[in-house]
């Protein structure tokens, strides 16, 4: 019983190490076959794209339309914003208002549910 309690502890563990060890071979061999495949690869990014230096960014890129647009419009952007009007109101000389949980207008309390 012993034996093959050690046993399969020793699988176990053997099995977790082999995992470990086998992502990490996996990402540093993937990224030496990245490196191997860009070795050759030069691209510019002021360059449109060739077959030999290929464009670093897609023809859509939104970067590339920001950067290549003049900074000055054309026309002043006007923006209108609706202003609220404000009343203040003044508490009336002599009446004192008792702080209470509730603010008027608010609707009235619900008792808490009975537990029977």
């Amino acid at each position: 019983m012993l034996r093959r309690l050690r046993a399969s502890r020793t699988a176990w563990v053997l099995v977790a190490t082999f995992q470990l060890l086998l992502a990490t071979a996996w990402s540093v061999s993937d990224s030496r076959v990245d490196a191997e495949s860009m070795r050759d690869v030069v691209a510019h990014v002021e360059a449109p794209g060739t077959k030999g230096c290929p464009s670093v960014h897609p023809v859509d890129c939104i970067v590339c339309r920001v950067l290549s647009t003049p900074s000055a419009t054309s026309a002043p952007v006007v923006l209108s914003v609706a202003i609220a009007r404000v009343v203040e109101t003044r508490v009336a000389d002599g009446v004192s208002r008792v702080p209470s949980a509730r603010d008027p207008g608010d609707p009235p309390q619900r008792a808490p549910p009975v537990l029977s």
